[in-house]
């Protein structure tokens, strides 16, 4: 029996595609993904080109609250053919952690947020990685 949130989807994907009207009215399979470290919200809205090439079921915090999972994820699906991008929203309840301002030696953005997941990896004795916590935009190929 498959699962709630993948029957959820489903059914956002079929109305998307149903109501689509090209040049009247624009309809996307999109969600919103969600990470709360410290009780900083770092929303990010999911969209995908069409309906045509979407995945079973969508990148949640459920399978990771890391930012850069969700980018390593959408990487992959844009591997797999389908083309989607992330805006960040609502980026004054992140405490600062929506867009670092503190840069390391290399001018990249120190992420604070896979700074504190890297330590505690490090702590437990699992992978360890440092990536900017900003958002892994693209712009639609078509």
């Amino acid at each position: 029996m498959a699962c709630l949130q993948e029957v959820d989807w489903k059914r956002l994907v079929e109305i998307a595609g149903e109501y689509y009207r090209p040049g009247r009215f624009t309809t996307f399979a999109a969600y919103e993904w969600t990470s709360t470290p410290n009780t900083a919200n770092l929303h990010r809205n999911i969209f995908f080109l069409d309906t045509k090439k979407v995945p079973e079921i969508p990148f949640s915090s459920i399978d990771s609250d890391d930012p850069r999972e969700l980018w390593k994820w959408m990487d992959g699906q844009r591997q797999a053919g389908n083309e989607l991008i992330a805006i960040s929203h609502n980026s004054n309840l992140s405490n600062g952690l929506m867009f670092p301002t503190e840069v390391d030696d290399r001018g990249r953005p120190i992420d604070k947020v896979g700074a504190d997941a890297d330590a505690q990896r490090a702590a437990d004795g699992t992978q360890t990685g440092q990536g900017p916590i900003g958002d892994n935009t693209g712009a639609f190929t078509q």
